[in-house]
């Protein structure tokens, strides 16, 4: 009889003895994982078995197939791909196959009917190591991309100095010896005593961060960093407020419009600011003062009365 072995080495030896001659089974192996089907709304998904089986059965229930619901009719479970395109071309909807770190998206062209960012958010699959596949069915084209490419904004230059701005604004119920240098990057319409061109001193960006609205961040849900504000012009005859903001730790950013800040649109933006902070001249069809009787608004009229 063979003694039992006392040591560890010798116990994995005679484990492994027993194995090649049958004795012990070999431990079975993790079955491969199998993918995930969704079709993807805007704001809701449903998981499906079949794609076609699923469309058929529920074309008279979902109102999200109410537009290629006429066109189902007339298909059978036969018809499987046919009623797949039925579905991406008519219908509010991408297909999304999920299988581990490869994700397969299915749209009728390169604009797809629903928009899969918050599927990717809250499935974890908008991260940089996730490849996908765009598949575009109207003519069978693929196209690579990464799971970070389905990020809410745009992603930030390298070379822009977020970090810095994220430290300004820790300290920004401070005073630091540079704060009336002006701020790298910004570009806001108006002009402030002693900075150069259209740039933002860092006072006047602690001074809209400590009152201006909070904006958090789509993919972190976490606050947002204001990066530019201003009035700036974007035709011959136009100008828009802008409020531009970005994400220190997934580092997207936003350029949005200040008219969805109520209190901060327009001209009343730079009115919230502290006397001392505010801007002393406004860009548009050169340097004009900017007076109490004279905003830019009015200047915008006269130039395009005159």
């Amino acid at each position: 009889m063979t003694p039992f072995p006392t040591s560890r080495r010798g116990f994995l030896q005679a484990a492994a003895t027993l194995v090649a001659t049958g004795a012990l089974p070999m431990p079975a192996r993790p079955a491969a994982e199998a993918s995930r089907i969704h079709f993807v709304g805007d704001s809701e998904s449903w998981r499906v078995e079949d794609p076609c089986a699923w469309a058929l059965a529920n074309r008279e229930s979902l109102p999200v197939l109410q537009r290629a619901r006429q066109r189902l009719d007339t298909l059978t479970p036969d018809d499987a791909e046919r009623a797949l395109k039925v579905v991406l071309r008519r219908c509010p909807v991408v297909l999304v196959e999920v299988m581990g770190d490869a994700v397969t998206v299915h749209q009728w062209t390169s604009t797809a009917n629903a928009d899969p960012r918050w599927f990717f958010k809250a499935n974890r699959l908008a991260r940089p190591e996730v490849a996908v596949t765009l598949r575009h069915r109207k003519k069978e084209q693929s196209v690579p991309r990464r799971g970070s490419d389905f990020l809410y904004w745009d992603a930030v230059d390298d070379d822009f100095p977020l970090d810095r701005f994220a430290a300004k604004r820790a300290n920004r119920f401070n005073r630091d010896a540079d704060d009336n240098e002006p701020a790298p990057g910004t570009r806001s319409g108006y002009g402030w005593e002693g900075v150069p061109g259209e740039r933002i001193p860092w006072r006047a960006l602690k001074d809209a961060w400590i009152k201006g609205p909070e904006v958090i961040c789509p993919n972190c849900d976490t606050p947002a960093i204001m990066t530019n504000f201003g009035y700036r012009q974007i035709s011959f005859f136009n100008c828009a407020g802008t409020l531009a903001h970005a994400c220190p730790r997934c580092r997207r950013q936003d350029t949005g419009t200040a008219v969805h800040h109520s209190s901060w649109s327009s001209r009343a933006f730079i009115e919230n600011l502290e006397p001392a902070n505010r801007p002393v001249r406004f860009h548009f069809h050169g340097v004009r003062p900017i007076t109490p009787g004279h905003g830019h608004v009015a200047m915008g009229t006269d130039r395009l009365n005159s």
